[in-house]
Parts: structure tokens; C-alpha cells; sequence
């Protein structure tokens, strides 16, 4: 997807990035016009990819991959799973691969012979603000209106980890879901009050993180999970209302980048978010503290806001490890 998603990145403010991999790979300075023969539509997440067959002057075919956006953002701009046929012709405008031999490319627009334009993403004005009663409904991470992160150092052991960390080692090209804070990125996120329990819930990765509001405390030797165990309580905002939600996460598993973009998380990782309305309602601040002395030398903090998805309906999408490693080069 090309909306704002953030990476937690130690050294570096938070950044509109691609949660499934960044578009440097492309020229986007550059647009290329591919016209032929489509070959194959896969409308699968974490991106929709077309196959168009092409021929070069000398008559030999190719054929192109192009990348497209995630399912939520192409039902959102017009497309749907039958908007393209195999053999059917198109005119594709693209951004190139960097390295040209792979035949690979960023769509930027797609027109049909009937005269039909489409686009990966049609970013639609704001609808008004609407307000939450509580924090219980659906948040969107997507357009956030602010975001920060306060690093702190890396040990001998973090440093070594993520100066050797590359995309090839990242778990998400394998469908491995991230593990929190990261979690909070995660396409529409769905928080809804059970009997004992919160459950927080992300389309991405159908990521389902269970919060026990019973009083309980950690297990002393409980499994250890990429989402860990996480126990919650309220406290007030200062006004006696009482409702933030303070989460508690311990018992995190071995992740190569479960702390921060790169950075391993360790058994000693401890987690405390923080969930709070904005005074109108109408967003969601979210704050953490992060400890890991495996890896970090100091506790990170960091926050963000996101948006009452009031009119958004919640899709949650299974990761497709054949199309999450698409972009994955030798």
C-alpha cells in the first residue's frame, strides 16, 4: 500500500513508509508505458500483481510483473478481483524497477480499450470527523495526524543486528506477523471488549492480540509468542473517568526484527502501551514504552494518533507467502 504506514526505526523519526517493503526499488522518476496482453491477475495481499506480455522489436515476448496496491486500497479505488481478464489488452503506466533486466514495475495507472482508466489508489477527501463513545471500534493508522519516536542507543549485540539486517531477513516476506508496537500499523485495527478480556484485532496478518482485564498477572514461566502476554487496567486521565487503557506485555518471542526496524526482540523484552480518546473523540493516541536490554540500552518511547474509521468496514486479509516474497530479488 502507499498510504502512511510506519516503521520503527532506531536513529530515525517515524516515516511514511510501506509496512510490506519500501518503493526504492523503482524509479519513480521515471514512467514507462507497457502495452500488451494480460497473462495473469493476482488479486491476493499483501499486493494485487498483473502479468502483461509484451513483445520487444524483434518479436520476442516478455513479460512484465507489475505491482499494484493491497486489496483494501484497490476495492477502494474502483478495482475488483474480475476487472482484468487473461488476454485481454492494456496500456499500464509504470514507474520501473531500478534494475531493468528484472521486467518489473510500480503501477501508476491502467486504461483499457473500452476507454476505463484506473488507478492502484484514489485518495478520497477526508469524510468529517466523527467521534468514538470509547475505545472500543475501528482505528485507522493510515492517515495519522502525528507520530514520534524517541530513540535510544543500540547494545554491542542490537548494533551488530541491525547493521546486518537487510529485507531478505525480514519475517514479513515469510507472512510472520509483526509483533507490538508494530502491530499498531497494521491496516484497520478493531478493539472491542469481551467478557474478560480485550481483544485487539489488525486486518493485516489477522493479527488477534487478547488482553485480560481479570486482575491476573504474567505467567512465571508461560509461552513465550510473537504477540506475548499482554494484562491490562484502567486509569483515569485526570478527570476520574478513568478510562485509559494501560496494557502490560511480557513473554515476547525470538523475532529478527520484533523490537524495531532490524532489531531483534529478546525473552527480557517488556512492553506498557497506552490507550486514550482524544478530547473530542474523534482519534486515538497510543503511546509506548519499550524495554529490551538484550538489545537496547535504554527503554524507547514513542506515540501516535489514529483516526475513528467510522465508516470503514473491517476486512480482515490472510498474507499470501508466495506473493509477499514477489518482491524479494536475488
Amino acid at each position: 500500500m502507499r498510504y502512511p504506514t510506519i516503521l520503527f526505526a532506531i536513529g530515525l523519526s517515524w516515516t511514511n513508509a510501506v509496512a510490506h517493503h519500501s518503493s526504492v526499488i523503482f524509479d519513480e522518476e521515471q514512467e514507462i508505458v507497457i502495452e500488451g496482453v494480460v497473462s495473469d491477475y493476482a488479486w491476493r495481499n499483501p499486493h494485487v500483481y498483473i502479468y502483461v506480455d509484451t513483445e520487444d522489436d524483434s518479436g520476442q515476448r516478455m513479460r512484465w510483473q507489475i505491482e499494484a496496491d493491497d486489496i483494501r486500497t484497490m476495492l477502494g479505488s474502483g478495482w475488483t478481483p474480475t476487472t482484468l481478464v487473461a488476454g485481454e489488452r492494456v496500456v499500464v503506466y509504470a514507474n520501473p524497477d531500478r534494475i531493468a533486466e528484472r521486467r518489473h514495475a510500480l503501477m501508476v495507472s491502467l486504461s483499457k480499450p473500452d476507454g476505463t482508466t484506473l488507478t492502484p489508489e484514489i485518495l478520497e477527501p477526508s469524510a468529517p470527523p466523527v467521534a468514538a463513545a470509547d475505545i472500543f471500534s475501528l482505528w485507522d493508522p493510515t492517515r495519522f495526524i502525528e507520530a514520534h519516536l524517541n530513540s535510544g542507543s543500540l547494545t554491542e549485540k542490537g548494533a551488530i543486528a541491525q547493521a546486518e539486517y537487510t529485507d531478505e531477513d525480514s519475517p514479513r516476506s515469510r507472512c510472520v506477523p509483526p509483533a507490538p508496537p508494530s502491530t499498531v500499523v497494521a491496516g484497520l485495527i478493531e478493539i472491542s471488549m469481551q467478557e474478560e478480556h480485550i481483544l485487539i484485532q489488525t486486518e493485516e496478518f489477522q493479527i488477534e492480540r487478547i488482553v485480560y482485564m481479570d486482575g491476573r498477572g504474567h505467567p512465571t514461566d508461560g509461552e513465550r509468542t510473537i504477540q506475548g502476554h499482554s494484562i491490562g487496567r484502567w486509569e483515569s486521565d485526570g478527570d476520574g473517568d478513568g478510562d485509559v487503557l494501560v496494557i502490560d506485555t511480557t513473554h515476547f518471542a525470538d523475532l529478527r526484527d520484533g523490537n524495531l526496524f532490524g532489531t531483534p526482540s529478546g525473552a527480557q523484552k517488556h512492553l506498557v502501551e497506552r490507550y486514550e480518546l482524544t478530547d473530542d473523540g474523534t482519534q486515538l493516541r497510543v503511546s509506548f514504552v519499550l524495554e529490551d536490554p538484550e538489545y537496547l540500552q535504554e527503554p524507547v518511547t514513542g506515540g501516535i494518533l489514529l483516526e475513528h474509521a467510522a465508516n470503514e468496514t473491517f476486512m480482515p486479509s490472510a498474507c499470501d507467502p508466495e506473493t509477499a516474497r514477489l518482491w524479494m530479488y536475488e
